[in-house]
């Protein structure tokens, strides 16, 4: 008998034929058990092969195929560049060529100059010409070499203190010109 049928006879409140029914009173029935559900486990993936993914999402180039016509195209392209780059070469280094010719080409030897020994004092007013003397000399170039000037008179090489004849001796070597003495004279040649 269960508490609450045990208060209420005690209290007097539990009717008679209630009291014989709950006395041998039955469980009630049991709910039919529903069958229980399986759940199938998950299989386990496999590892990622990376290898795999990318061979699936990464196809290697294929270059198209080309019909006979466009390449006959493409190497006449090939060929005309080709051309043109060898043009361009050639035309530069012949742009090059006379631009360095051009440096030293030099149009004429300019003819010595000599200058007089002492001013000529005349007691006119009369203005002094100076006609410079055309010289026997020809002046075609100058360098340096080891610490030496060199100057090039008349297709001989000569440095400061050669003889360029028997009464001519080379005086100073300059930038663009050649002082020379000759019996007490100076001749100066200039390019």
């Amino acid at each position: 008998m269960s508490l609450i049928q045990q208060a209420l006879e005690k209290t007097g409140r539990l009717p008679q034929d209630l009291s014989a029914a709950t006395s041998v009173m039955e469980p009630p029935p049991k709910q039919k058990e529903l069958p229980k559900r399986v759940v199938p486990k998950p299989e386990p993936k496999p590892p990622f092969d990376f290898h795999k993914e990318i061979r699936e999402t990464h196809r290697p180039y294929r270059a198209p195929v080309l019909d006979s016509r466009t390449k006959k195209n493409l190497m006449k392209a090939v060929v005309v560049c080709c051309i043109v780059l060898v043009s361009v070469m050639v035309l530069g280094a012949m742009v090059i060529a006379t631009t360095v010719m051009m440096e030293n080409f030099q149009r004429a030897p300019k003819p010595a100059v000599t200058a007089p020994k002492q001013p000529v004092l005349r007691e006119s007013f009369e203005p002094v010409v100076v006609r410079p003397r055309t010289s026997k000399y020809v002046l075609s170039g100058i360098t340096t070499s080891a610490g030496r000037q060199l100057a090039l008179i008349n297709n001989r090489i000569y440095m400061i203190g050669d003889e360029v004849n028997q009464d001519t001796v080379v005086k100073d070597i300059q930038g663009r010109s050649v002082i020379l003495e000759q019996s007490g004279e100076e001749i100066i040649l200039s390019m």
